[in-house]
């Protein structure tokens, strides 16, 4: 019943220097003199034991040496014909970061930094794409999809990394395919990718790349599980500049149009969020740094504790973070005044009705009053923030979205808007995977309509424009919304001077860190 588990390894070496016609010199000497004995089998055994100290990449096996190397890519946006800015990739550089911090060797590609949009030229822009890629020797292949607009470009990516090095193993995640992974379990006659990530792709992305795995026979769709969210520490090294940090994870709010369904809501703790803003603000080149959490500082200790040690630290750039109008507590102002940030208040609609259907509150009232209370405490200590606005939302009728911009005006006159540096409106765009996708049938009857429900999976035409090509309600027109756009960008153009003032203050902020 006993047995003994082994590997046996067969070597097979020339008897004699002549039979040897490899280029291996010392082989060759060892034959002249040890020929036809044990020594050179014991000569090899003993000199390729080797001892491998690693400083960069994971070892497999030590010989033949096998290292794992892995590329992180962004997934470009094919169809998109314009951006006020380029995205950051602040989610790459977690990744990256991370699988750092377990000794990986990572190298990141970016295709909307390096290369920008397509423009007119799709098929030379793929071509750019390809040979970035070709340069870079991988193992595991990370796309992200963070947004829709990016499914074709990351099937694009999947496509090519697959072509390139067939042997590699390739995964995929972001919102998108977490909300739809059946977009990528077969895409046309291929599955370019092995794995589809849906939520935190950290530690599964990290097995990956310290395991000798082989690929599966078809893609997988798997559960991401989170890394602790203290492990998930800056590193400088990451080869894109940018200034910008998550501090938490999760949102326990169910937004009408937001696909952050990830309701587990969690913070670093404090000193660990202090010490990563510290290192954004470093980096900072335009006097901003950004805390891109979907919803900042949402239990109050924390939030409060974490202002008031940052604020402990000169910083030489202004914090950007986005909070909900009915989070900020009255004394929050007082601690933010410090910081000088610029505070993004989503606050989407003035309209009862309209706040109810986008699932904002269940009290819309004491909302709005809320955010009046708000306001008012940031014009006293002097915080400065922008108001979200969306309009065109399924839903919206035209005695909605007039109310919302009436309010909103006379707020700007009225006050309280001493801080008010702009509204910043959007039209609504659909994204799958939000709640609205449950609501439209009941909103249809009043005419909602989304235009293009599957805009991503088309190959033309602007993926922008699509997404927004909606009708909130069979009375709302596009008269109505392009009225209600201009009176708010009229609104902005009457406080140009103090968005001027803040232009300003950023650029000294960035010559003093040129400086």
């Amino acid at each position: 019943g006993d047995y003994v588990e082994a590997t046996l390894e067969l070597v097979v070496v020339p008897m004699k220097a002549e039979d040897y016609y490899g280029p291996n010199a010392n082989l060759h000497q060892d034959l002249e003199r040890h020929g036809n004995t044990w020594e050179p089998i014991y000569r090899l055994a003993r000199l390729n034991d080797l001892s491998v100290i690693m400083r960069k990449g994971i070892l497999l096996r030590a010989y033949p040496l096998l290292l794992r190397s892995v590329l992180l890519a962004q997934a470009p946006m094919l169809h998109v014909d314009a951006l006020e800015r380029i995205p950051t990739s602040t989610h790459l550089q977690v990744l990256y970061s991370f699988l750092r911090s377990r000794g990986a060797r990572v190298e990141v590609f970016d295709p909307l930094v390096d290369f920008g949009l397509p423009g007119n030229d799709l098929p030379g822009y793929l071509r750019r794409i390809e040979e970035r890629i070709a340069s870079i020797p991988f193992d595991v292949l990370g796309v992200s999809a963070w947004t829709s607009f990016q499914y074709l470009g990351s099937v694009a990516v999947g496509s090519l990394g697959r072509r390139l090095s067939p042997e590699a193993v390739l995964a995929v995640g972001g919102y998108h395919p977490s909300v739809l992974p059946e977009d990528y379990t077969k895409v046309g006659d291929s599955f370019p990718f092995d794995y589809v990530v849906r939520g935190p792709g950290e530690l599964f992305l990290a097995n990956l790349a310290e395991s000798e795995s082989p690929r599966p026979d078809r893609p997988v769709v798997v559960q991401g599980s989170p890394a602790p969210l203290d492990q998930l520490r800056t590193d400088g090294s990451y080869p894109y500049h940018q200034a910008s940090v998550f501090l938490s994870r999760g949102c326990p709010h169910a937004c009408s149009y937001c696909s952050n369904r990830t309701s587990d809501y969690d913070t670093m703790s404090v000193e660990h969020a202090v010490a990563e803003c510290l290192e954004a603000d470093r980096r900072s080149t335009d006097g901003l740094f950004r805390i891109q959490d979907a919803i900042f500082g949402l239990r109050r200790p924390w939030r409060q504790g974490f202002l008031r040690e940052l604020a402990r630290h000169p910083l030489r750039a202004r914090p950007c973070l986005e909070v909900r109008a009915d989070q900020l507590d009255p004394d929050d102002p007082e601690l933010l005044a410090p910081l000088k940030p610029v505070v993004y208040l989503g606050v989407d609609s003035a309209s009862p009705s309209m706040l109810r259907i986008m699932n904002k509150t269940r009290s819309p009232e004491a909302y709005l009053s809320h955010l009046v209370r708000a306001l008012r405490a940031c014009d006293c200590h002097g915080v400065e923030y922008v108001i979200g606005v969306l309009v065109n939302h399924p839903g919206e009728t035209p005695a909605m979205l007039r109310e919302s911009t009436e309010w909103f005006w006379r707020l700007l006159w009225d006050g309280p808007s001493q801080g008010l540096l702009a509204f910043m409106t959007h039209r609504y765009a659909y994204f799958p995977g939000s709640p609205i996708e449950e609501m439209l049938p009941g909103l249809a009857a009043a005419g909602a309509r989304i235009g293009h429900p599957g805009w991503w999976r088309v190959a033309r035409s602007d993926h922008r424009v699509m997404s927004e090509a909606n009708q909130g309600s069979g009375d709302l027109t596009e008269a109505h919304v392009a009225e209600a756009m201009r009176r708010l960008e009229t609104a902005n153009w009457m406080i140009g001077p103090r968005r001027r003032a803040l232009v300003e203050d950023m650029a000294q902020r960035a010559r003093g860190h040129e400086a």
